[in-house]
């Protein structure tokens, strides 16, 4: 409710978007969190692969997820 469509930002209670902010700010404190590493690491590019396998990981049980509710969907369709 913060960016998007007109029709759907001027519909939005308040407490959403003061919802949305709040989600905003935590991801984007996630992200700095997860690239800058806050301790001394012994190796940075250990660091880094395992970041990027977390993220690939956790995307590919998301996609999996979405497929699945998808074939659901067009099988209780059909």
């Amino acid at each position: 409710p913060i960016f998007g469509a007109g029709a759907i930002r001027s519909g939005a209670p308040i407490w959403l978007r003061i919802a949305a902010i709040c989600g905003g700010a935590v991801s984007l404190s996630a992200i700095f969190f997860t690239i800058y590493p806050i301790i001394d690491v012994p190796s940075p590019l250990s660091f880094a692969v395992k970041i990027i396998a977390v993220t690939v990981v956790a995307n590919a049980i998301g996609a999996a997820i979405f497929a699945l509710g998808q074939k659901r969907r067009r099988a209780a369709v059909s």
